[in-house]
């Protein structure tokens, strides 16, 4: 298994709130025997030592167009990192393209 961040941002939010990060992004498995279960992508947010991750977003075998949200409560003035996180397992290969991070926060 193999899972690293593909792509995130940091900031420090000035105040306490919830924040709204989308993920937009292409996918493909290009190797493997079991399509669409063994690659998966995540969104994540990282706080004073914690991370909190999203519901897995399945890739499949043709290059495709995604977009994943998830909302995260973060505290102020503590620097966060968020953005996209991918697990590939078995014997699995992946690639992603154009991944383009947003991230709002909506204060408290």
């Amino acid at each position: 298994m193999a899972a690293g961040i593909i792509h995130s941002l940091t900031f420090t939010p000035k105040a306490a709130g919830r924040l709204v990060v989308t993920c937009v992004y292409d996918t493909q498995v290009t190797t493997g025997d079991n399509w669409g279960s063994n690659v998966e992508s995540r969104v994540f947010c990282t706080q004073s030592g914690s991370s909190v991750f999203s519901n897995n977003f399945y890739a499949g075998t043709a290059r495709e167009r995604h977009m994943a949200q998830w909302v995260f409560d973060v505290i102020g003035g503590a620097s966060v990192q968020c953005g996209l996180f991918g697990n590939v397992m078995g014997a699995s290969a992946s690639t992603w393209w154009t991944v383009n991070i947003s991230a709002t926060l909506l204060k408290k």
